[in-house]
């Protein structure tokens, strides 16, 4: 009868270490599921950031192209009035030609500061999203060391 004792208390024992070992396995898992949740709630703040830096980019981009053009418009208006002002036809090839070359390079000019200003903005929005990757990756690392 001692025996059916013994492996009664044996199993209530083991059992007993079961149990707080799979609660200390649910707490781990637990703490790891808010670790994850909190870091996937950084990441999407991110993500909004650099949106945000993306918008306001292509928001000005798109206001600078609306007055290039109109400002374009109004010269190309300008110079069409004095080409049909009965001026000689002399002066007016010269100034067409003239204006042709300044809208050439007003339109090459224009080019290269879209490509800069784009070329800004995808360095700020990698910048954001690249740091908090890292910071991403180094929280899990910790969580990793911490849980070997």
């Amino acid at each position: 009868m001692a025996s059916n004792d013994q492996n009664n208390a044996q199993n209530y024992f083991e059992n007993l270490q079961k149990t707080f070992s799979q609660n200390a396995q649910a707490a781990d898992l637990n703490k790891a599921t808010a670790a994850f949740q909190s870091i996937a709630q950084k990441s999407a703040e991110a993500a909004v950031a650099a949106s945000k830096a993306w918008y306001q980019s292509v928001q000005s981009i798109a206001k600078s192209q609306a007055d290039f053009y109109q400002k374009q418009a109004e010269q190309f208006q300008a110079a069409a009035g004095k080409a049909f002002s009965g001026g000689k036809p002399e002066d007016s090839i010269e100034s067409s030609a003239k204006l042709a070359q300044k809208s050439i390079d007003a339109n090459l000019k224009n080019s290269q500061e879209v490509a800069k200003s784009a070329s800004e903005t995808a360095v700020e929005v990698f910048d954001i999203l690249n740091k908090q990757a890292v910071k991403n990756m180094n929280e899990i690392s910790s969580m990793a060391k911490q849980a070997s």
